[in-house]
């Protein structure tokens, strides 16, 4: 497997650190700490990067079990299917899942949600959470996925859109934080059990 947070060596220093690219509003602006390293070739900070480089492992684990998934069930319909070669599919190993509150703690130590509220998008305030169905807290990692996966596909394909897309990325990655907190505070401490 390649590094997906690849530290900086000494030859990176010079007179004029790099910077961490998180620059978003709704991520408290610019984040300015000296960069220790890149995800997707762009510099992040240690505590950017570590949030960054859990994002990527989630959506290319996601993205890899999916496809064998669906390798399998494909082999599994085919006429003269490979009985080998199904089971091969069957037992290969994807890579293991991105512990969630590990995730959503870095989240957390990335874009302080407490410093951010400010920012939380008028559609999770307005959301009725009596209304069945997916709630803004879905819509946003959703969102987040869908922008990751795109990075990663812009990083082999098309690399002069990813800053944009990491603008983007920090958005829903905020938002999906707020999500949460609004979903917590509004839903589920006030649910019934």
């Amino acid at each position: 497997m390649t590094e997906v947070f690849s530290k900086y060596g000494p030859e990176t220093e010079g007179d004029e650190p790099i910077r961490c690219v998180v620059a978003h509003p709704d991520a408290g602006g610019q984040c300015g700490q000296p960069a220790v390293g890149e995800v997707w070739a762009l510099p992040f900070c240690e505590i950017h990067g570590r949030e960054a480089e859990l994002a990527y492992m989630d959506e290319r684990n996601e993205a890899v079990g999916n496809k064998l998934e669906a390798l399998a069930d494909a082999e599994n319909k085919r006429h003269d299917r490979d009985p080998g070669l199904l089971e091969a599919l069957k037992a290969a190993l994807a890579p293991p899942d991105v512990d969630h509150a590990i995730y959503e703690k870095a989240m957390a130590d990335a874009y302080p949600p407490d410093e951010l509220a400010g920012n939380i998008d008028p559609d999770i305030l307005a959301f009725d959470y009596e209304e069945i169905g997916s709630t803004p807290y879905d819509w946003w990692c959703e969102a987040r996925l869908m922008v990751v996966r795109f990075m990663r596909q812009a990083a082999v394909d098309a690399p002069e859109i990813l800053d944009d897309l990491e603008l983007l990325r920090e958005r829903a990655t905020v938002q999906q934080l707020l999500a949460g907190r609004d979903l917590d505070r509004r839903w589920r401490k006030t649910a019934p059990a």
